[in-house]
């Protein structure tokens, strides 16, 4: 990009600075910028500005703290140029023409007159910004009032005294559902224990304990094969022994603490076959 600074190296002419790039002159926009060119002005403040590749125009003329274009129109065309601030300064006019904003860049575009002759456009730099500046939300501070208690002050909303003091209270959280009742298995249809078990012995009611205790993880006999859940027989064996009596500890204050045992026995007597009737009846 071509750069330009305007200081007193320009011509001066009748108490302006004309700025002379040494373009060709011809009868028809006398001045053409082939490629992009910045513009320096070190007037009361240094601007720089930026003149579009391709503008062309019959003229420029550098004051310290203004630009005037002439601009014309003939048989060969009307001239046309685009001023940019990257900076988003404003750049005003002598006619109606508005600065744009796009970001934090202004821009000017400026062509010459409607009908064939010339027409000057005084344009006027200033370091005002043009564009709007988003500004980020203040966060919210806390002021922690006599009593320890914390308010908080948001900006630039406001909240009543009243939502601070009584917040909306939340909404509490769901009772948690309890667990469903054990169903009674089809194993144990119809049965009632009424006898005692131990190792060794056989039947129906053998099968519906081992269902019972494959029910809960502590007792349960096995996780696969013979005995595991599903596959419970009706012969009370060395593994069915070993879940009895987890089954006995683990309800030790029913079945055993009341006969005076501390371990379990492996035997279902009266106190155990009580607990296995009450599993089952709460079974719906």
């Amino acid at each position: 990009m071509m750069k330009i600074k305007i200081i007193t190296c320009v011509l001066f002419m009748g108490g302006l600075f004309v700025l002379a790039p040494g373009f060709a002159l011809g009868a028809f926009n006398n001045i053409s910028f082939p490629s992009g060119t910045s513009v320096v002005m070190t007037g009361t403040s240094s601007i720089n500005l930026s003149i579009s590749a391709g503008a062309k125009m019959n003229n420029m003329v550098v004051n310290p703290t203004t630009i005037v274009f002439i601009l014309e129109k003939d048989g060969g065309g009307t001239s046309s140029v685009t001023i940019t601030s990257s900076n988003g300064y404003t750049l005003t006019t002598n006619n109606s023409t508005v600065a744009t904003c796009s970001g934090n860049t202004t821009t000017l575009t400026l062509s010459g007159p409607s009908s064939t002759g010339t027409t000057n456009v005084t344009v006027t730099p200033s370091t005002t910004s043009a564009c709007p500046v988003v500004v980020a939300s203040t966060p919210a501070s806390t002021t922690t009032g006599t009593g320890g208690a914390s308010l908080m002050a948001f900006a630039p909303a406001k909240k009543s005294v009243a939502a601070l003091v009584n917040p909306t209270p939340t909404t509490p959280a769901p009772p948690q559902t309890p667990p469903s009742p054990i169903k009674t298995p089809p194993a144990c249809a119809g049965v009632t224990f009424t006898r005692n078990l131990t190792k060794g012995m056989t039947g129906k009611d053998v099968k519906c304990l081992q269902v019972l205790l494959n029910e809960d993880p502590m007792t349960q006999i096995a996780s696969s094969g013979v005995g595991s859940p599903g596959n419970e027989t009706t012969l009370f064996g060395a593994a069915t022994l070993k879940s009895v009596i987890k089954f006995q500890e683990e309800y030790a204050s029913e079945v055993l603490t009341p006969v005076g045992l501390t371990k379990g026995n492996g035997i279902i007597r009266a106190l155990g076959r009580a607990k296995l009737n009450s599993l089952l009846a709460k079974a719906p």
